[in-house]
């Protein structure tokens, strides 16, 4: 018996010795799980934070191009805006100038007409002298007939009555001469004023030619104007460029969402 119970003994002793064995081997693994777990957790922690770190990025990104679009769109505006000023003073020169070349046109039309007024009041004057001229000619020639002796009384009242009636006629002539270089002088007088109104709008209408053509030029400069160069353009571009990064790669809307489990998601 004291053999058996021994015996009976020793099978429990190595009983318990398998079961402390396959214990100790249990623990083991179970600390290699945790040890895995831990790694694991601890990973996902990393992960998070890296998510939350690229949320808050992408929000900062947002922001700037959201504050580059407004301003951009508030340049935009303003270019209109000046657009538009332009464009009315644009309109309102080109009416101006307009009426410039329509009084030009005038001016040059009056200038050939009092320019022709000129020229007949001239000939005028020119003819009247003439005949002055031959009137008192023969006035000379009837006096000279009329102190010739032996000419009859008849023959001299008729030299008589002709002087008379030639100076009648001179001294109209003379005054009709008068009239007509008086004529000529103020036909001379409206073609100077004329040439003179006649140069200040032609100063003007090149004055209104050459803001009209700045005024083009301006038009033209901001129609086809260039984005704008410099640090802001880079950053401009650098901005449009991440969002559309962002966009392609789906962050925006990760960003968004206000959590972490989308971030989370694609940082792991």
């Amino acid at each position: 018996r004291a053999r058996q119970t021994i015996a009976q003994a020793d099978r429990h002793a190595g009983q318990r010795a398998t079961r402390f064995l396959e214990a100790n081997v249990e623990i083991e693994r179970l600390g290699r799980n945790l040890a895995r777990v831990s790694g694991q957790f601890r990973d996902e922690i990393i992960a998070r934070q890296a998510a939350e770190q690229a949320r808050e990025d992408v929000a900062s990104r947002l922001a700037s191009l959201q504050q580059a679009a407004m301003l951009l769109r508030s340049k935009v505006a303003d270019y209109q805006l000046h657009n538009e000023r332009l464009t009315g003073k644009l309109s309102a020169q080109m009416l101006v100038q307009q009426d410039l070349q329509v009084r030009l046109s005038t001016l040059e039309h009056q200038r050939g007409v009092l320019g022709d007024c000129a020229a007949a009041a001239q000939e005028r004057a020119v003819e009247l002298e003439k005949r002055l001229r031959s009137l008192q000619r023969g006035a000379a020639d009837q006096s000279v007939v009329r102190a010739t002796p032996g000419v009859g009384q008849r023959a001299e009242d008729v030299a008589e009555h002709r002087r008379q009636t030639s100076e009648t006629e001179i001294a109209t002539l003379r005054q009709e001469r008068d009239a007509a270089r008086r004529d000529y002088g103020a036909v001379k007088v409206q073609l100077a004023d004329l040439r003179l109104r006649g140069m200040t709008d032609e100063l003007a209408h090149a004055r209104c030619r050459d803001e009209n053509r700045q005024l083009h030029q301006r038009l033209e400069t901001l129609t086809r104007q260039d984005p704008p160069s410099g640090p802001a353009a880079d950053d401009n571009a650098d901005l449009e460029r991440t969002f559309d990064e962002l966009l392609a790669a789906g962050e925006i809307g990760a960003a968004n969402d206000g959590g972490p489990t989308g971030g989370t998601r694609k940082a792991s």
